[in-house]
């Protein structure tokens, strides 16, 4: 029969696939079998905070995560009564099991509604071991082998205090109680989860460090510490450039050597989260965060594009409109006013100098301004190249609209157009340099700096190259006139 051969292809193909992909399962599924009991994979989701959206992206990109390392245990999000319905259909669409958890009450001086909640935990009996994970985490390898760690297990992040965005424990329903007692009946000074776990479990520091080679059977002591390879810290990148001073066993073959990659908040707080595009051309990590992010399937191509078309009128709107008009008598005392302040300047520091300190001045405040322009939770390959259009269209139209408007002259619409689109170049090729670097922290900060000061300086010269070879200077003697719709002097 004819379709013999193409059935038989069909038929090795297929068994070809399945074994390519058992044989790529092999390494996460490796010891799967040798964890005892029911296990689950835990987060926590509350809401009633300025970044709700932000932390529930950052869920779905975790469990996400998780999925792709074909666990076997469970996955759980622990919901606050705070999260909003469209949340929870959200957060139900991701596969993971919704456990609804009560508020916690405590004795915490500062607001801690929301971080104390990992108390919780350890009331989900149900469970023989939980792996807690915080929303700013990923999961790069298989890390059930964690289940079979102790009572209680943390990463110790520096020589002070574990890092509780990821722990392993034992749900217990008499120590749930005590919890409870402890947080309301004292007062800890420091005003968040991390005193609180710091103080109850006090003696994790000098515990021993779990055996990730022991995959034979649970290991059952009371406090386990474990290596940093368990939950890295994405900082520890920065330190030099790789991460060849941490691989160490079993994270050796791994291309990050860890189980799971935490996004922390560093010194400056919030802003560097891998949900922010603006972290991209400085923070290279944050791409491994992005990657599972663009499985999720979520679409910004709306967004884009009204955003760049909203830019774009704008900027055509500053270049093509006539020049300022006042038609009030309000409006032409102003205008007299601010040009008075100008021709003063003009006069005390020179003609160059004051379109050079207005050239650069604009030209950064046109970088601060396109920061708000830009979505924060734009995908970075979208939002990047919008951030550098936004920031072009702001020097070339508005800001030359005021230099016009402040000096009575008259530009060409070609040349700015031609240098509106070098200048977006070179911020393009700066972006791009950036994001592959490998620096230490001080040559990343100290390339940060120089990489803006060349845009703005590329900026500022072809803005002041402009104004010399492209810009009509309004007319100067006794014999002209300030045009009373345009206000550039023509002659009597």
């Amino acid at each position: 029969m004819q379709w013999t051969p193409a059935l038989c292809v069909s038929i090795i193909y297929l068994l070809t696939i399945h074994f390519c992909a058992a044989e790529q399962a092999a390494p996460y599924l490796q010891d799967v079998a040798t964890i005892k009991g029911k296990n689950a994979y835990a987060t926590i989701h509350y809401e009633g905070t300025q970044r709700d959206d932000e932390y529930l992206l950052g869920v779905r990109v975790l469990i996400q995560s998780l999925k792709e390392t074909r666990t076997a245990a469970d996955i759980i999000i622990l919901v606050a009564d705070s999260v909003r319905e469209s949340s929870k259909e959200v957060l139900a669409a991701t596969g993971a099991k919704l456990i609804h958890v009560p508020s916690v009450p405590h004795q915490i001086p500062h607001n801690a509604d929301q971080t104390i909640m990992k108390v919780n935990l350890w009331n989900q009996i149900q469970y023989d071991r939980i792996v807690y994970l915080d929303a700013d985490v990923i999961a790069l390898n298989n890390p059930d082998q964690l289940f079979n760690c102790g009572h209680f297990c943390g990463v110790f992040m520096n020589r002070f205090s574990f890092h509780t965005g990821l722990m392993v424990l034992r749900p217990d329903a008499d120590e749930y109680a005590q919890m409870i007692q402890e947080l309301t009946e004292t007062k800890h000074p420091i005003p968040n989860d991390v005193a609180f776990f710091a103080s109850h479990f006090r003696a994790l520091e000098f515990a021993p460090l779990f055996n990730l080679s022991n995959t034979a059977e649970r290991c059952e002591a009371k406090l386990n510490r474990l290596p940093t390879g368990v939950n890295m810290n994405h900082v520890y990148f920065y330190e030099h450039g790789h991460w060849e001073r941490y691989r160490k066993a079993p994270f050796d073959r791994m291309v990050v050597p860890a189980y799971t990659l935490a996004y922390p908040d560093v010194r400056v707080g919030y802003w560097t989260k891998p949900w922010y595009w603006y972290t991209y051309p400085y923070w290279a990590v944050n791409w491994i965060w992005q990657g599972y992010r663009d499985q999720l399937g979520d679409s910004w191509t709306t967004s884009f594009w009204l955003h760049l078309t909203a830019i774009l009128c704008f900027g055509a709107l500053c270049l093509l409109l006539p020049s300022y008009t006042d038609p009030t008598a309000n409006a032409r005392r102003v205008t007299q006013f601010v040009r008075k302040w100008w021709t003063k300047g003009v006069e005390a520091i020179g003609a160059e100098k004051i379109q050079a300190v207005f050239a650069y001045g604009l030209s950064l405040l046109a970088i601060y301004l396109s920061m708000f322009v830009v979505p924060p939770m734009m995908p970075p390959r979208m939002a990047l190249p919008l951030f550098s259009i936004v920031q072009t269209v702001l020097v070339y139209s508005l800001l030359l609209k005021c230099y016009c408007f402040l000096t009575g002259a008259r530009y060409e619409l070609f040349p700015v157009s031609i240098m509106a689109v070098a200048s977006f170049a070179m911020q393009r090729v700066a972006v791009y340099v950036m994001g592959n670097s490998r620096v230490s922290p001080v040559v990343l900060v100290t390339q940060t700096f120089v990489s803006i000061s060349l845009c703005i300086f590329f900026q500022a010269r072809c803005y002041l190259w402009i104004s010399k070879s492209s810009i009509t200077p309004a007319l100067h003697g006794p014999n002209t006139k300030v045009c009373p719709h345009c206000h550039n002097e023509v002659p009597l």
